[in-house]
């Protein structure tokens, strides 16, 4: 530490730019060129994208309780947009889209105690619609997923 004690204007020398070595950085933080980078970058990506499909699994119903919970009378609810419902739908299920659920859910959805499964078209939707549902009290709603995964239900 410098301290100014006579006015003069004195400044401590100008200090040398450190090497990587010697602040004590690991070569593999300071790549010779960009090519180990991309491959931090590559494998960074996989990595999140790998950790975000395992996310999204474990938030899925299995297809056999799925299948158990149908036979048993639940609701199969579709949470697209409604011109993605008359396009292609499932036999039975209902259309209650994502943007309209929290205001519409108690008129479509007076039983809050009733089985939900909830689909869409790739299972991100009916991800969100699970919370907002458990969130606003009802005790057994369920993701199945995708489109795909709800036919794969129904079908047997």
């Amino acid at each position: 530490m410098c301290v100014n004690v006579t006015g003069s204007g004195w400044r401590p020398p100008p200090r040398r730019p450190i090497s990587a070595r010697r602040a004590g950085i690991c070569n593999w933080m300071v790549p010779d060129d960009n090519s180990g980078m991309n491959w931090q970058l590559i494998l960074s990506v996989i990595a999140v994208v790998v950790v975000l499909l395992v996310l999204k699994r474990i938030g899925l119903i299995s297809l056999q309780k799925a299948r158990a919970h149908l036979q048993s009378g639940a609701l199969l609810v579709d949470v697209r947009s409604t011109a993605e419902f008359k396009a292609h739908h499932l036999p039975r299920a209902m259309n209650i889209p994502l943007d309209v659920l929290h205001s519409s859910a108690p008129s479509y959805l007076p039983d809050k105690r009733r089985v939900l499964l909830l689909h869409c078209q790739s299972g991100a939707r009916s991800a969100v619609a699970c919370r907002v549902l458990k969130q606003m009290g009802y005790t057994s709603v369920f993701n199945i997923g995708s489109l795909g995964r709800a036919q794969k239900v129904i079908a047997s």
